[in-house]
């Protein structure tokens, strides 16, 4: 799954993006527990996925070039006490990951998308990109959980693209890899988030079998007006085009920006460039699954 805002944008305070995750959590954690007013957090998000108290909405990736490929759309995830206790968007993920609720709440997604694609989706063949815990993919029977659901609803594997962080694709033991290679045969999709900032980048596309990559924010925004990284975009978008895989540049903040990928050869973009052009968020209404 994926959350629409950096949960750490909200209090300057917050370890900045080079903490190890010990630390952010040691931080976050007491935020999540005294701002929402839980004497127990790890049982109150428990019960939430028990109670549906989640809300899942589809943000169409929007195609840079005249030939669109096929429909995809990010899901984000929400948590109804975020709004009511003021939290930072997200925040509630670190209690989920220490207390090994991760997997369980993937579980919850794919089976929530599925049901609202049953319902209401018709005869179109979406691609969801749905953010993967690394910690689904190490736990036992996780795939297997994902197999019926998906022939419970007797639906291609491929509706779903599973994304991890380029970081944590790289750091991916070899029974996590097996799991992914195992969705992969299934016919779900693997994206890879963050992409394009180390030199190992190009050689995980092949590892991974990736059928999605999208290329970092910080890369793309430099590309506008460094030669350098704008050829290194170029080679990402060429690469991709080459191995058949969709090229999405994540946080585009300018028209300029939007042109510039376009020129390199990025199949699509997000961010805040396409807002004015971009349908608003699908909220996946869903009952019990």
């Amino acid at each position: 799954m994926s959350i629409a805002i950096d949960a750490g944008a909200a209090f300057p305070s917050l370890p900045g993006p080079g903490a190890s995750g010990p630390e952010r959590k040691s931080f976050l954690m007491p935020l999540v527990a005294s701002g929402a007013g839980w004497h127990d957090p790890a049982g109150r998000l428990d019960r939430a996925l028990s109670s549906d108290d989640f809300v899942l909405h589809a943000r169409r990736v929007q195609p840079l070039a005249r030939t669109a490929p096929r429909t995809h759309f990010e899901v984000l995830l929400r948590f109804s006490d975020e709004e009511r206790s003021h939290m930072p968007p997200g925040t509630f993920l670190s209690v989920l990951e220490t207390h090994g609720l991760m997997p369980r709440l993937d579980e919850w997604v794919v089976a929530k998308v599925l049901y609202w694609r049953a319902l209401f989706a018709g005869n179109a063949e979406p691609v969801f990109i749905v953010r993967l815990s690394p910690s689904a993919l190490r736990r036992a029977g996780f795939v297997e959980s994902v197999t019926a659901e998906i022939a419970r609803y007797c639906v291609p594997a491929s509706l779903f693209c599973f994304e991890l962080a380029e970081d944590e694709a790289l750091a991916l033991e070899p029974a996590a890899r097996a799991a992914l290679a195992a969705m992969r045969r299934l016919g779900c999709g693997v994206s890879i988030g963050s992409f394009g900032q180390r030199p190992e980048s190009l050689r995980l596309l092949q590892k991974l079998q990736a059928t999605v990559v999208k290329i970092d924010g910080d890369l793309g925004r430099r590309a506008v007006r460094d030669a350098s990284h704008a050829a290194r975009v170029g080679a990402i978008a060429r690469a991709c085009s080459a191995m058949g895989i969709l090229s999405i540049a994540e946080s585009v903040e300018t028209i300029q920006s939007r042109k510039a990928l376009a020129r390199a050869g990025v199949d699509c973009a997000q961010g805040p460039a396409l807002r004015p052009i971009v349908e608003e968020l699908v909220e996946l209404t869903y009952g019990p699954a």
